[in-house]
């Protein structure tokens, strides 16, 4: 456990300290601490609304559940999570941010999506294999003060880059002051980053973690990073945004997981070729593909989720997979024996990682133990005919995933019941909006 006394006295400029509380959405909510009033939240003195946990997108509480409005909305201590005290390199001020989960009496409250991972990682702890994961995450850069979402194409007085330019250098090189402020915050936030890239929309980005077998580090680390990332982005002048579909007829931004799995000897058990996958793989990919429509109110949680889907722009639109193949929704890459892995596609940057991750595996779980197969993999432009339809539509999911008996069963039935109903109200809520396409569609045709 961090200890907060020796951080501050490492950290003697330090003002105050910023307590982050990761909800259902993935979004870091919490409270700024005077730096000198640090212990309390290690003392367990520090207080917060049971239900922030379980807040929608914009911070509403569901008067549908029993906790919020119903009960009153009571506080309960916050507990520090280890290993996640740190400076905050971005601000002028000198501070720090550690992550908290809510507590309920003596144990961390069953409804901290980290609290539903630990479940699924203590489940998945029974078939004596190890999980490795790395995550990548997508998101646009935009132009300040527009009306419309602009994409930052290039960076100061250049210009000339029109088109996605994927992979162009020389259009990263015209963000590289951005992305060495981001390296060296990332550097003091201790987040492993990989590769950063140009990618397949204008003004999108690329950024991939490092593989780890520490899960939840894995998923503090992409919460950190996207929080990261937009305050480093607002210094220079930019907004960053992990929407899924951020702009109408844009590639839409995904969080991809890459998975393996090693024995008790490190041995990677997803290890085979293409032409004879090992049997862990075949169930592996089972269990994701059957799951997958079921789990789609986890990797696309809001409405605007449903407009990323779209094969022209390598965002999957069935439950299927291939070989290095970047449209299907399991991608096999390339790769050395010990390196194979499967790169699971479907969720959106917009969705909490924790989540993400506890369905991956209870999916692969699921399919382990039921020793399931692989359906005939996509290959080119020919989906697969064994391939699952996905929901489209946010309704849609809602209704699958407040059906799947076995994806609960792995998440936790009352977690679920608690997350599909704040999802089902924030989904009537959007109903009730007008936009700007209702008064262009009907306001002078009817």
């Amino acid at each position: 456990m961090d200890n907060p006394d020796s951080f501050l006295q490492s950290h003697p400029d330090i003002k105050y300290v910023e307590i982050l509380v990761p909800d259902i959405n993935g979004v870091l909510r919490g409270k700024r601490l005077p730096a000198k009033q640090l212990k309390k939240l290690y003392n367990g003195e520090l207080m917060i609304p049971r239900a922030t946990v379980l807040l929608d997108t914009l911070g509403n509480a569901s008067d549908q559940i029993e906790f919020g409005y119903q009960d009153g909305d009571p506080d309960r201590p916050l507990r520090a999570i280890e290993n996640t005290l740190m400076p905050l390199p971005w601000q002028t001020e000198p501070a720090a941010q550690v992550l908290a989960e809510v507590s309920d009496g003596e144990d961390i409250w069953f409804c901290n999506p980290t609290e539903v991972l630990r479940r699924c990682q203590r489940q998945f702890g029974k078939l004596r294999l190890t999980p490795v994961i790395a995550i990548e995450l997508e998101f646009h850069l935009l132009k300040t003060n527009t009306a419309a979402p602009t994409a930052l194409q290039h960076k100061g007085e250049l210009a000339g880059f029109s088109g996605p330019q994927t992979y162009n250098l020389e259009l990263l090189a015209d963000h590289a002051a951005f992305l060495t402020e981001l390296h060296s915050a990332c550097e003091v936030q201790q987040i492993p980053l990989g590769s950063a890239l140009t990618e397949y929309g204008e003004g999108q980005f690329e950024i991939n973690l490092q593989h780890s077998s520490d899960l939840m580090q894995a998923c503090h680390q992409a919460c950190f990073l996207r929080r990261l990332i937009r305050c480093v982005a607002l210094k220079h002048q930019t907004v960053a945004t992990f929407m899924a579909k951020p702009i109408v007829g844009n590639s839409g931004n995904g969080m991809h997981v890459h998975i393996s799995l090693l024995d008790e000897q490190n041995n990677n058990v997803l290890s085979g070729s293409n032409d004879n996958l090992s049997p862990v793989m075949q169930q592996a990919i089972g269990g994701l593909l059957q799951w997958m429509p079921d789990s789609m109110a986890i990797f696309a949680p809001n409405a605007n989720s449903y407009q990323r889907p779209d094969p022209d722009t390598f965002a999957p639109i069935h439950a299927d997979w291939g070989f290095d193949h970047r449209g299907v929704a399991l991608r096999l890459p390339h790769a050395t024996a010990e390196n194979i892995r499967i790169e699971h596609r479907m969720a959106g940057a917009d969705a909490c990682p924790y989540l993400v991750v506890a369905a991956l595996l209870g999916a692969i779980q699921h399919g382990i133990e039921h020793q399931l197969s692989a359906p005939v993999p996509t290959k080119g432009t020919v989906t697969s005919p064994d391939a699952l339809a996905i929901p489209r539509r946010w309704h849609s999911a809602l209704s699958r995933f407040d059906g799947a008996k076995n994806l609960q069963q792995a998440l936790g039935t009352e977690f679920c019941r608690l997350y599909h109903q704040v999802k089902v109200d924030e989904e009537d809520a959007w109903h009730r909006q007008l936009t700007q396409f209702d008064h262009l569609q009907y306001l002078r045709t009817i």
